[in-house]
This record gives C-alpha cells, structure tokens and sequence, in this order.
C-alpha cells in the first residue's frame, strides 16, 4: 500500500518538475463529494448517497500544436462509500483512496473564461477509511460502532484495494481559477469476502458493489506564460 502511493506521488511530482521548462500548469485541488455504491443483488435496498471530500493537486498539460486540446491528470485523497438503512440498522461505509483521474480535455474560450469539457479513465487504491454501524440493543437503547477498514481478499476484509472507473468532466477557468464538476463511474468490484459474509451471504455469493461519485471541486493554476 505504502509503496503504490509512494509510486503515485513521485509520478505527480515528475510533472510538477518538468512544468519549469513547458507550458504545463499545475496547482491544489479541492472539492466536495456525493457517493454511493452500485450494488447487483435485486433483494437488497438501494444505498444511499453520502458526503465526503477531496483534496490533491491537478496539472494542464497542453497538446503540442494544438490550441484547444490537453491533458490533465491529478493526484486525489478521495472518499467515497454508501448509506444503507433498514429499521433501526444503518451503516455508513467511507472508504478512502489514492485516486489518479487521466482526462483527456477540450477547452475553448469565451472572453476571459475557459471553459473545459472531457473525460478519461481513473485508478485508485484503497488507504483508509471506516464502517459506522447504528442500532439498537434490547432496550431500545442506540449502540455506535466504528470500524476501520481492512482492505483485501481475506474474509476479514471489507473492500479490495483496487479500484479503476471512467470519469466525465466539466470545468471552468478564470483567471487561473477552476470550478469543476466530475461524474466518476466505477467498474471495478471492490467487494470482498468480509462484505460478503457480514451481510448474509457465503464465499460464492455474486454480490458486486462498484463506486459511484459525483465531484464538485475548485483550485488553482500555477505556472505556464
């Protein structure tokens, strides 16, 4: 785990290196999040979205002789997860990750304002995070538990680190300012044999649970002419 987000950081670092010498422009990153998860079993109520952050860096590297078309890449500290609800049993599952989004971007310019619209894949691995769980005991009383997340294929663990999607974005320049929205589909089943256990199922259960986020961010450019 260690050694994945030691390799994402010094590829993001790279570029911040090289933006000395080129047009490329890079700064922070920070935004909102709207998550749930996708989940294939047809007896299971649907998860509710829950709020988290973001918060990283995103660099602009423009296409060589092209005046419309770059790059952006971003390194992210993202959380995601799901709300799920039945009587007085509620879980609220925040998985964490490393995130690296690789948006392939048009952008066109109105007056002093660049707008920006693309899409491209993401990967990510799993970090961090924690499971909430609010019930009642036989006295009517609430019990809280909070958990941290075990990552892996054991059946002990929760989620599996890797987690890999498609991402469409739209975002909004001025004067070195962004504002931008981000819809992030995954496709990588993230379940493992904990979840699969821990609601009722066995090691053959076909449950598949896939992220799903919705982004609002803002930041700023450094760098370029």
């Amino acid at each position: 785990m260690r050694k994945a987000t030691f390799l994402l950081s010094v590829i993001f670092i790279l570029i911040i290196i090289n933006s000395a010498e080129s047009q490329i422009r890079f700064g922070p990153k920070v935004g909102v999040t709207v998550s749930k998860m996708y989940i294939n079993t047809s007896n299971t109520p649907l998860y509710e979205v829950i709020p988290g952050f973001e918060v990283g860096g995103v660099a602009n590297i423009p296409v060589p002789n092209s005046d419309h078309l770059s790059f952006q890449p971003a390194l992210l500290l993202i959380t995601k997860g799901y709300k799920y609800q039945i009587g007085d049993f509620k879980t609220v599952s925040r998985p964490m990750y490393v995130e690296i989004p690789l948006n392939a971007m048009y952008n066109f310019e109105i007056e002093n304002l660049i707008v920006y619209g693309g899409f491209g894949p993401y990967i990510g691995y799993g970090i961090g995070g924690n499971n909430k769980v609010t019930t009642k005991d036989k006295s009517g009383n609430t019990v809280n538990t909070k958990d941290k997340i075990n990552w892996g294929p054991s059946d002990t663990d929760i989620y599996k680190p890797f987690d890999f999607g498609a991402n469409i974005n739209v975002a909004f320049e001025y004067n070195n300012f962004l504002a931008g929205f981000n819809y992030s589909l995954g496709l990588a089943n993230v379940s493992s044999k904990g979840f699969i256990s821990g609601n009722g199922g066995g090691a053959g259960t076909d449950v598949k649970l896939k992220n799903r986020t919705y982004n609002f961010t803002i930041g700023y450019l450094f760098g370029g002419e």
